[in-house]
């Protein structure tokens, strides 16, 4: 059988029930108030990650910029500087390439003036030589008391070649101060016979000290060509005095000429020396080119001078050889009229 319940026990049970329901009530409050700001919470959260991710973006963005702005200065700086660099290079370059010409060109003209000193100290042997020589025998026909007859005629040869002496000097001084070579022809007509008497004159004493006989053949008719009488002289000198070297004790040297076609004369030296081999013939007008096997004075001169200047005055100096039988040695002049 169930107790009765009195009204006091009813009213503790509403009391009961409204205190759960106030508790339950109180809760939900309490737990949505959590909920709102777990909620508040996480969404400012996603909103502050959000900025700052956002922010992150905006500063990488900002260096990335100032990173290419600052490339691009060193590029361009760079590019200057290296142009600057090529230019300077350039520059350099330039001096460099206009140092060198000068050098080249102050070499040229060392070599120049050395060449025509070397040929200014050959040439000069020839006519001092013919003045030591004729001063020599005037001397000694005076000493024993015979002077020679002709004495006019050989103090007109010391003085013919005393002037060639000094011509040469003043010729070197005056193709250095123009800047010009000495191998320039003055042109005239001169008679081929008086030329080469000329030139045989001038190497008669050396031909003499060697006991070589030296002479000019003159030709039948009256024959002129056109050159410059000093430079020729210096040919047929250079030739004549080559042979007479060369040439044995008792041996001859010949001058002669003869007709090269209808327009020109041909000049030659004619030798019964040694000869020169064919092995030798190729480079025998080169600067300082000697026979091999001849033991001879000279420096190697006397056959370039002459064949610079038979070009200065169109020809081709030529020479055939046989060893042991001689040498001939020769150049054409053109042919002008009978009158000068």
């Amino acid at each position: 059988m169930k107790p009765t319940l009195g009204p006091t026990d009813h009213a503790a049970k509403a009391f009961e029930k409204s205190a759960d329901l106030s508790v339950g009530i109180a809760r939900k409050k309490s737990d949505d108030a959590s909920l709102a700001a777990r909620k508040e919470a996480d969404a400012s959260r996603i909103f502050g990650t959000q900025t700052q991710e956002e922010i992150s973006r905006h500063e990488r963005r900002k260096a990335d910029d100032s990173i290419r702005v600052e490339r691009l200065w060193s590029d361009e700086a760079l590019i200057s500087e290296r142009s600057l660099h090529r230019s300077d290079e350039r520059i350099a370059a330039n001096e460099l390439s206009a140092e060198k010409l000068d050098h080249a060109e102050t070499r040229n003209a060392l070599a120049s003036e050395l060449e025509q000193t070397e040929t200014l100290c050959h040439d000069l042997r020839n006519p001092i030589g013919a003045i030591a020589t004729c001063t020599e025998m005037l001397l000694t026909d005076l000493r024993s008391g015979s002077p020679a007859d002709d004495l006019e005629k050989w103090l007109t040869f010391i003085k013919r070649n005393a002037d060639t002496a000094v011509r040469l000097a003043a010729n070197l001084l005056d193709d250095r101060q123009a800047g010009r070579t000495s191998a320039g022809a003055a042109s005239a007509r001169h008679d081929v016979d008086h030329l080469m008497e000329q030139a045989v004159q001038n190497s008669a004493g050396y031909a003499a000290e060697r006991a070589v006989q030296l002479r000019a053949v003159p030709g039948g008719d009256a024959e002129f060509v056109e050159c410059d009488q000093y430079q020729i002289m210096r040919v047929l000198s250079n030739l004549i005095d080559n042979a007479v070297k060369f040439a044995s004790a008792g041996g001859s040297v010949q001058v002669t000429r003869a007709a090269d076609g209808e327009n020109a004369i041909s000049l030659a030296v004619v030798d019964d020396g040694p000869g020169i081999a064919e092995g030798d013939l190729a480079g025998i007008f080169d600067r300082f080119t000697r026979t091999e096997g001849v033991k001879r004075p000279g420096n190697g001169l006397g056959l370039h001078i002459a064949k610079t200047i038979v070009e200065a005055h169109g020809g081709v100096l030529k020479v055939v050889s046989t060893p042991g039988v001689g040498s001939v040695f020769s150049f054409s002049l053109p042919k002008t009229g009978k009158s000068i």
